[in-house]
């Protein structure tokens, strides 16, 4: 998942209201490194784009490199439940 963000520190950094910004950084286009050494390489920014994966899918020849890309504020289940134990144990 590809987020072009540090997604842990992006996260805390918006729990303490420091600007968000900070974690964030230039998009890198991971296909297109894994197509330069020698491995197939999809960027997955829509539905649509799970055709490659499902063509490579048909007839897996070499490794792939699926490039997710993400919106950073998207938070994994069990980070948020981090954050909920954290603010249970502050309340005792």
């Amino acid at each position: 998942m590809n987020d072009a963000a540090y997604g842990a520190e992006y996260h805390l950094l918006g729990r303490f209201g420091l600007l968000v910004e900070d974690s964030c950084f230039p998009d890198s286009d991971f296909a297109a490194v894994a197509r330069s050494l020698g491995a197939r390489g999809a960027t997955v920014a829509r539905d649509a784009d799970l055709d490659a994966v499902a063509d490579w899918l048909a007839a897996p020849d070499r490794p792939l490199v699926v490039d997710c890309k993400i919106e950073p504020s998207a938070m994994a289940p069990w980070f948020r439940v981090v954050f909920a134990l954290k603010e249970a144990q502050n309340r005792q």
